[in-house]
């Protein structure tokens, strides 16, 4: 009886965690990624605020994200992971700033027994050179006194012969520095020269040979068939990835009409930017440029489409024969 009291038990247990496995394999491939994000953009004002949060299991494992502009060039952002109650930080400005004043007072401290000793050694050297000069200005009074008379001498006919020395070690050192100045000349001309054509050669070579390369990639028969292929499954991705409700306004103007135009045409490419409930207003008459902006964005995904997306790109064999190609040629 006991034996088979032990046998209903662990059976129970293999259920069990079965069940849980299923479970556990069943909510990660297909309980949905939600996202939201909502921000307001007014550069005119400097305000810019974007929030947003992505969820995941029941809300067990999310991330959440906070930029606000406090200055000009300046955002304090915030970036965390939360799982069930605990967060942990990937980037947040408070820590940077409370990093960069202790890195300032540790380079503070540091400097400080430096200087200390600097002083203390000039101090001993200033010390020792005033002992020093004091005991040799008293030896040299009494030696200045016979010695002076000599030097007067010495230095008349000295004078004399200087200033005929002096005229010819002119004219020698005008001719020699007109002399370096051409050879400088000549020597920076050929170098500039040789430096521009092997340079230019370089050039030519390392464009030639990515030129060839690029050539070699586009004339392959399955080039075709894996750009048409690739290009089918990241608009299959950006369809799964891209929010499902958009909702609010923005109103922008470049100044100049054809350059607000063109990003206006761009925004017309994508169904989701002019939706019912989302509305582009472009400003072709403003002489600033600015952008004036509300908006809030839903979405959500299931990350088994993804991996089914990822695995039908590594199984085809044409696609990755191809991608070792790529790598052969660039690697040759």
């Amino acid at each position: 009886m006991s034996f088979l009291l032990i046998l209903k038990f662990l059976l129970k247990l293999i259920i069990i965690l079965l069940c849980l496995v299923v479970f556990v394999t069943v909510s990660v491939l297909f309980y949905p990624i939600r996202y939201k994000i909502k921000g307001k953009v007014d550069t005119e004002n400097n305000n810019i605020c974007v929030d947003g949060k992505v969820t995941w299991l029941y809300h067990i494992v999310s991330v959440f994200f906070h930029v606000k502009e406090v200055d000009i060039k300046n955002f304090d952002t915030d970036v965390y992971l939360k799982i069930f109650f605990k967060k942990k930080y990937f980037f947040s400005t408070e820590d940077l700033e409370e990093k960069t004043e202790d890195l300032k007072e540790n380079k503070e401290v540091l400097k400080e027994p430096k200087e200390d000793s600097e002083n203390s050694k000039k101090f001993e050297e200033n010390s020792e050179e005033e002992i020093e000069s004091s005991v040799t200005t008293e030896k040299n009074v009494n030696d200045n006194e016979s010695l002076q008379y000599k030097a007067d001498v010495q230095n008349v006919n000295e004078a004399q012969n200087e200033k005929k020395v002096n005229l010819v070690t002119k004219v020698k050192k005008i001719f020699s520095n007109i002399l370096g100045f051409l050879k400088r000349i000549k020597y920076k001309f050929k170098s500039f020269i040789t430096n521009k054509k092997n340079s230019s050669n370089k050039n030519t070579s390392a464009v030639g040979k990515l030129y060839k390369k690029i050539k070699m990639i586009y004339n392959d028969s399955d080039f075709k068939y894996t750009y048409a292929f690739l290009k089918e499954k990241i608009i299959l991705l950006l369809k799964i990835i891209c929010p499902k409700k958009v909702k609010g306004f923005a109103e922008f103007s470049l100044t100049e009409p054809d350059k607000t135009a063109l990003v206006t045409s761009f925004f017309t490419l994508f169904p989701v930017f002019y939706a019912k409930s989302f509305h582009i207003y472009p400003d072709f008459n403003a002489e600033k440029k600015y952008v004036l902006a509300e908006f809030e964005m839903k979405g959500s995904f299931i990350l088994l489409s993804i991996i089914v997306l990822l695995l039908k790109v590594w199984f085809n064999k044409k696609v990755m024969k191809f991608l070792g190609k790529i790598r052969r040629v660039y690697n040759a």
